[in-house]
């Protein structure tokens, strides 16, 4: 619906403005490993974006078996896999197995995205002393998100970005 598009749009706009930060940073650094990763954040978040219209692309019979493992109508621990298939025409099995490969997959390619983005604000470290801390925690991040803990540092990692912004933009204003 429209309050959805409007709620995506006010997280997907300031996300772009605030990576096209340290496109303009790598610039005046020259850092192009950091120019290069912000743009291609820059594309992933443009990506993201368009990920709920896939879900068009995806059998409504997955779908059905999808919403009634995670539904509360249904207790798992009440049906046996027959039962299941029976009622699904799937088993648990070809329910979860797509969804641990695609998680284990974007947990590894995100990961070594957040690892080389922490490579490049390394370098930017030896200008900008938060954005070595960010690059720590990046690479820390990325090494970890497959073990579900990348996802709370890189929340850490974004706070020493925001810090780094904030140092770059005063440093540039000189």
């Amino acid at each position: 619906d429209i309050f959805s598009f409007v709620e995506s749009l006010a997280f997907y706009i300031p996300s772009i403005i605030f990576t096209y930060g340290f496109v303009i940073v790598g610039r005046k650094y020259k850092l192009n490993l950091l120019v290069i990763m912000s743009w291609l954040f820059i594309v992933s978040i443009l990506f993201s974006f368009f990920i709920p219209f896939l879900g068009f692309f995806i059998s409504s019979d997955y779908i059905s078996s999808l919403e009634a493992v995670f539904s509360s109508e249904v207790n798992l621990f009440n049906l046996t896999s027959d039962q299941f298939y029976e009622r699904y025409g799937m088993t648990l099995m070809d329910v979860f197995l797509p969804l641990i490969i695609g998680y284990v997959l974007f947990s590894l390619i995100i990961g070594i995205f957040h690892i080389v983005y922490g490579i490049s604000l390394l370098r930017l470290g030896k200008k900008i002393p938060p954005a070595r801390t960010a690059g720590i925690l990046n690479i820390v991040a990325g090494a970890t998100f497959i073990i579900l803990i990348g996802w709370i540092v890189v929340f850490i990692a974004f706070i020493f970005e925001i810090l780094t912004l904030f140092n770059a933009s005063r440093l540039l204003e000189r």
